[in-house]
């Protein structure tokens, strides 16, 4: 019964809260495209506590696309960095406990090897990578001015 009412309570705060700011958002507003008006103009009485910033769209949603091509690439760089490492590591400390075992050398041997490899495709790879990502955006600056 008590999860009962505090689902009512809650429903009802809710649809009050969004009735309201409805009512608010809407209030003295005049869209009249017709006009020509400005856009700052038109949504001129629509929100009292706020105001009208403009903003270069484009340029944010590119930057905010490339950001997180970066971000991305950073990350999954950082990751598969951190367990070639953790290999190398890992093929060093099996050479250095293998008591002289040729079978156990030559693996570990193989495991530094690939790893080291691997670190090295991980770097060229993000390189290459940022390298294209600034060559697009800045052939698609050169196109667009």
């Amino acid at each position: 019964m008590k999860k009962i009412i505090v689902s009512i309570l809650t429903i009802v705060i809710s649809l009050i809260t969004i009735f309201n700011f409805s009512i608010d958002l809407h209030a003295d507003c005049k869209f009249n495209s017709s006009s020509g008006a400005d856009v700052t103009k038109m949504v001129e009485g629509c929100l009292e506590w706020s105001w009208v910033v403009e903003v270069d769209w484009v340029a944010t949603i590119e930057g905010a696309f490339k950001d997180k091509i970066n971000k991305w690439t950073n990350n999954i760089a950082l990751f598969l960095g951190l367990l070639a490492i953790g290999s190398v590591i890992y093929g060093w400390l099996m050479m250095t406990l293998s008591a002289w075992e040729d079978e156990k050398i030559t693996k570990a041997k193989d495991i530094v090897k690939w790893s080291l490899l691997g670190l090295l495709g991980v770097i060229l790879a993000t390189t290459i990578v940022t390298l294209v990502i600034k060559l697009i955006y800045w052939l698609g600056e050169t196109v667009v001015k």
